[in-house]
């Protein structure tokens, strides 16, 4: 006598069909981009670190990783007035104050 287990393929059989499909393209897709970054060299654009532009500062919050010098005080102020900080009174005022040099006695930092 022999057993009868129905017509047709199971529904388990299509899922773990399907599961093993999605595993073998997630493989695939996972080797293709570590051979691309293995490739490259670990470097993230043309330029180096940098990217497009050449190596510079990353871009992002965080410092860079080599020493780098201090901005002069024109330049951060020039920098708070583009971030809208101060406005154009303030900019004006504090530069010619940088310029003159009467900062250095005043014995306040404002």
């Amino acid at each position: 006598m022999e057993f009868y287990w129905g017509a047709g393929v199971h529904w388990w059989t299509w899922c773990l069909g399907i599961a093993l499909m999605l595993v073998f393209w997630a493989l695939v897709i996972w080797a293709i981009v570590a051979l691309v970054r293995w490739a490259h060299g670990g470097h993230r654009g043309p330029g180096g670190p940098g990217g497009p532009g050449g190596p510079g500062r990353p871009p992002g919050p965080w410092p860079p990783a080599g020493p780098q010098q201090a901005a002069s005080p024109e330049e951060t102020l020039a920098q708070r007035y583009a971030t809208g900080q101060i406005d154009a009174d303030e900019y004006h005022r504090r530069r010619q104050s940088l310029r003159s040099g009467a900062f250095a006695n005043s014995g306040s930092r404002s």
